[in-house]
C-alpha cells in the first residue's frame, strides 16, 4: 500500500510505500513524490511474485522440508551438517517455514538432550556442544531464508540461548610419554602408525586431515602440507619439517606407483583411507599411557608450540581454529612464559 504522510514541519506531503505480509515480509520506503513510491512498490511486488513462481511455491506455503532441499541444492553442505538438516527435516519438515517458532525448536532441542543415540552396541547422550551444533545448522538455513529468499521476516533460532559447554580437554603428553609412545608406534605391525603419529605431533593436524592427505598436497620442495576439506571447510597450509619431512620423503621414494591424487596413507582398498584404530590402542597399552585419545596429539602439539613463545593468533592459524575461544583453552600453558615476557619488557623500558 501507499500512504500519504503530512507533517507540520514540511510544506508539501510525502509518500510511504509499504509491503507487509504477515509473518513474512515487512518493509517500507519513503518518497517525495507519489509516482516514485508507486514505482518502487510495484517493482518490489513483482520481484516477490517472480521469486515464488521460480521456486514452484508461494512463499507463505513453503515447508521446512522444501527449504532444506533448496538450501542443500544451493550451498555446499558438509556431511555432518547434512545429517543434522535431515534430522530437522524429519522432525519439522512438514511445517510451514513461516509457522516454525522458537518454541518448536526448543522442544526439539529438549528431545536431543533427553534421548540417547547408538554407537555400535552402546548408547550415548549428546554433549551440549553437539546439541548447540544442531541449532546452529538450522539457524544458518533460517538466516538464508530470511535474508536471501525473504520467505521469513525473522530467524526463530536467534532467540535461543546456547547451552553451556564444558571446557575442552587439554590432555597432552610429557617428554617421557612422547618417547614411550613413539617407540611403541615404531614397534607396531602397522607400518603407517608411526608416520601418522609423527605428523600429528609435528603439525597439530586432525586425524581426518592426516588420513585424507593426498600426495598432490605434500609440497616437499616447499616444506609444507596443504590440508583440504578441513573441519571448518577451509584449506590450510602447515609447515613441514624435521622428522615428519624425512618420513614423508622416505614414503614417497618407496611408493613408486603413487599418483598425485592417491592418499598418502592408502588403505587396503584403493581409494579408502588407512584404518589404525586397533594398532593405536595397542601402542597406547604398550607405552603404558592412559586417558589419552588421538585428538590429544593435537593438544600436545599446541602446548609445545606455545612453550616456544608463539602467540595465540599464529597458533590459531596453524591449527585452523576459526574462533579465539578454541585457542584460549591453551592460554594456561603460557602462564610461566608471561612472567618472562613482562620482565623483558620492563628491562627494555627502564634500563
Amino acid at each position: 500500500m501507499i500512504e500519504k504522510i503530512e507533517s507540520k514541519r514540511r510544506s508539501t506531503p510525502h509518500y510511504r510505500a509499504r509491503i507487509r505480509i504477515k509473518n513474512l515480509i515487512d518493509k517500507s520506503k519513503t518518497f517525495a513524490y507519489y509516482d516514485d513510491a508507486a514505482r518502487w512498490y510495484h517493482q518490489q511486488m513483482a520481484d516477490i511474485d517472480n521469486f515464488t513462481r521460480a521456486h514452484g511455491y508461494g512463499s507463505s506455503k513453503a515447508t521446512l522440508a522444501q527449504a532444506i532441499d533448496k538450501y542443500i541444492k544451493e550451498h555446499k553442505i558438509k556431511s555432518l551438517s547434512m545429517s543434522i538438516l535431515n534430522w530437522w527435516k524429519a522432525k519439522l519438515g512438514h511445517k510451514l517455514l513461516t509457522a516454525i517458532t522458537t518454541t518448536d525448536i526448543v522442544a526439539c532441542r529438549s528431545e536431543l538432550m533427553t534421548t540417547e543415540y547408538q554407537v555400535g552396541h552402546q548408547f550415548r547422550s549428546r554433549q551440549p556442544a553437539t546439541i548447540n551444533k544442531y541449532v546452529i545448522v538450522l539457524s544458518g538455513l533460517m538466516t538464508t531464508a530470511m535474508k536471501e529468499w525473504q520467505i521469513i521476516s525473522s530467524n526463530p533460532c536467534q532467540q535461543i540461548k546456547k547451552l553451556k559447554e564444558p571446557r575442552g580437554r587439554t590432555r597432552y603428553l610429557t617428554h617421557d610419554e612422547i618417547k614411550l609412545l613413539l617407540n611403541a608406534c615404531q614397534k607396531s605391525k602397522m607400518p603407517y602408525l608411526y608416520p601418522i603419529v609423527v605428523i600429528a605431533l609435528s603439525t597439530g593436524a586432525r586425524r581426518s586431515e592426516i588420513l585424507k592427505l593426498k600426495w598432490k598436497n605434500v609440497m616437499l620442495d616447499e616444506h609444507r602440507l596443504i590440508f583440504e576439506d578441513t573441519k571448518n571447510g577451509d584449506t590450510r597450509s602447515v609447515p613441514l619439517c624435521g622428522t615428519a619431512y624425512d618420513i614423508l620423503v622416505q614414503i614417497k621414494n618407496a611408493t613408486d606407483k603413487s599418483h598425485d591424487f592417491d592418499f598418502v596413507f592408502q588403505g587396503r582398498i584403493k581409494g579408502k583411507t588407512f584404518d589404525f584404530k586397533k594398532a593405536w590402542k595397542t601402542a597406547l597399552k604398550t607405552a603404558g599411557i592412559q586417558d589419552f585419545r588421538f585428538h590429544d596429539l593435537r593438544h600436545t602439539a599446541a602446548t609445545y608450540l606455545l612453550r616456544t613463545g608463539i602467540g595465540l593468533i599464529p597458533l590459531s592459524e596453524i591449527l585452523g581454529h576459526h574462533t579465539m575461544d578454541m585457542v584460549k583453552r591453551y592460554a594456561h600453558v603460557m602462564t610461566d612464559y608471561k612472567q618472562k615476557f613482562v620482565e623483558n619488557m620492563n628491562q627494555s623500558i627502564f634500563q
